[in-house]
């Protein structure tokens, strides 16, 4: 995982893009928090990105989230939220690539915080059913 200092987006990665990553390029996702709703701008976790193996170009697709305040989703991309044993906000961030949805948890939300559940924005506007981590 990495904070980084906001960069200008460089390149779009197209699906075939990602499909065709070299494991040895990075991982073929990533994610970033965007939100923070734990520790408010004291210690704030906006901004880091991960897996630590993330490839630069899918890490420069989700940094340019951190400008943009749409709701939209970009190709390959999904706005999630984690959430607590007890429903409670942790984060807020963006998942892009190829995933099954539980890498932000696996990865961050859980051992960095206890988060253990992860809802996913749809299209019309609604939060998916809890992922839950394991």
């Amino acid at each position: 995982m990495s904070r980084l200092n906001k960069k200008p987006l460089i390149t779009v990665l197209t699906p075939k893009q990602c499909r065709d990553y070299d494991p040895k390029d990075g991982a073929k996702y990533g994610w970033i928090i965007t939100e923070d709703h734990i520790h408010g701008r004291q210690k704030s976790d906006v901004g880091t990105i991960g897996p630590s193996n993330c490839s630069g170009e899918i890490e420069e697709l989700l940094v340019s989230k951190l400008d943009q305040s749409s709701e939209e989703s970009l190709w390959g991309m999904n706005k999630f939220k984690m959430l607590d044993g007890n429903g409670e906000l942790y984060y807020v961030g963006w998942i892009a690539g190829e995933y099954d949805l539980t890498e932000p948890l696996d990865d961050f939300g859980t051992p960095n915080a206890g988060a253990i559940y992860l809802k996913v924005l749809e299209p019309d506007g609604s939060w998916s059913s809890a992922v839950e981590a394991f």
